[in-house]
C-alpha cells in the first residue's frame, strides 16, 4: 500500500519503480507463539558484506523473538531464525525504549541463505553510509504492518502486503527535540493531515510492524532500474513520543560500525567514519 507526503504523478511513479527493486531485499519477521503459530513482529532487511550474510532489523523487533523467529519466504514456507542477535545496548539501568539507536542484526547460516536466495541480499554498494544531513530530496520507507498481515492459521502462513511511505527529511530542530544527532540518525517528516493514502488525504499508515524497515534514497527526477538502484540510508525504529511530527531512523553507518566492531575481519569492506562507537551485546 502506498502513502505519499505529496501525491504527484512523478512521485508515485518513482515510488513504484523503487519499490520493485527494494522488496526482494525486505522480509516480514515473525515470532513463534505458545501454540507454535507465527505472530507478526516487524520488518527486516537482507545484507551481504564480503561472504557474510545478515538480517537487519530494529533491536526491539529482535527483543520480541523470545521463543525464536521465522521469516515467511515465498515458495519456501517458514524459515527458522533462532540464532543469537547482536543488538545496540540501552543506557545502563534503562529499558529498550531508552535506547536511542535501537538497531540489531543476525548472521545467517548457509542453509538460511540458500532458502532465502543469495540474490536477495544487498551488497555494500547498495548502501549510502555517509548521506548528507542537508539533503532535501525525498526518502522511501518500505516495510510491513501488523494491521495488513492476514493470517491463515490452518495453512500456517500469512499474506502481508508491503507498505511504503514517500516523505521528506525533517527539519534540523527535530534532532534537538528528540535528543539525537543527525550524524547517527535521519529524521523524516510526518504530518498526518498532509499524507495521501489509498483512500485520500489525511490517512496516515500504521507503523506497527514497520520497525526494521529500510529507508531508501530516491529522487523523482531519476529512473530506477537494476543498474541504477535506490540506496539504503537508514533503518526505521519509531515515531518518537517526544515529537510526533517525525519518524526516527538510525543511519546504516551505525550498523556498519557495529559489524566492524564485532567482526574485524570485515573491516576491509567497511569504510571508517567519524561516528561514535556504539555499545552492543549478544542475545
Amino acid at each position: 500500500m502506498s502513502w505519499l507526503s505529496s501525491s504527484t504523478d512523478l512521485a508515485q511513479q518513482t515510488a513504484e519503480q523503487a519499490l520493485e527493486l527494494i522488496l526482494p531485499h525486505t522480509l516480514p519477521i515473525f515470532s513463534i507463539n505458545t501454540t507454535l503459530q507465527p505472530e507478526f513482529e516487524g520488518t527486516g532487511v537482507l545484507l551481504r558484506i564480503g561472504k557474510v550474510y545478515f538480517l537487519i532489523s530494529a533491536a526491539h523487533v529482535f527483543d520480541a523473538l523470545r521463543t525464536g523467529a521465522c521469516a515467511i519466504i515465498p515458495e519456501y514456507g517458514d524459515l527458522s531464525l533462532t540464532q543469537d542477535h547482536v543488538l545496540t545496548s540501552p543506557r545502563v539501568g534503562t529499558i529498550r525504549s531508552y535506547d536511542p539507536f535501537d538497531l540489531g542484526y543476525s548472521v545467517l547460516t548457509a542453509e538460511q541463505v540458500t532458502a532465502i536466495g543469495a540474490h536477495r541480499f544487498l551488497s555494500r554498494f547498495d548502501l549510502a553510509p555517509q548521506e548528507s544531513a542537508a539533503r532535501t530530496a525525498p526518502y522511501l520507507l518500505v516495510g510491513y504492518t501488523a494491521r495488513d498481515a492476514i493470517p491463515n492459521r490452518s495453512a500456517y502462513s500469512y499474506r502481508v502486503p508491503a507498505t511504503r511511505l514517500l516523505t521528506l527529511p525533517a527539519g534540523a530542530t527535530t534532532y534537538t527535540r528528540c535528543k539525537v544527532k543527525p550524524e547517527s540518525h535521519l529524521a523524516l517528516k510526518f504530518i498526518p493531515r498532509e499524507i495521501t493514502g489509498p483512500h485520500g488525504k489525511g490517512e496516515p499508515p500504521s507503523f506497527i510492524g514497520m520497525s526494521g524497515g529500510g529507508v531508501w534514497r530516491v529522487n523523482p527526477l531519476h529512473t530506477y532500474s537494476e543498474t541504477n538502484r535506490p540506496k539504503l540510508v537508514s533503518i526505521f525504529t519509531e515515531r518518537p513520543q517526544a515529537y510526533r511530527k517525525c519518524l526516527m531512523t538510525t543511519r546504516i553507518e551505525l550498523l556498519l560500525a557495529m559489524i566492524r566492531d564485532r567482526m574485524p575481519e570485515l573491516e576491509e569492506f567497511i569504510p571508517r567514519s567519524p561516528l561514535l562507537k556504539v555499545k552492543t551485546f549478544i542475545r
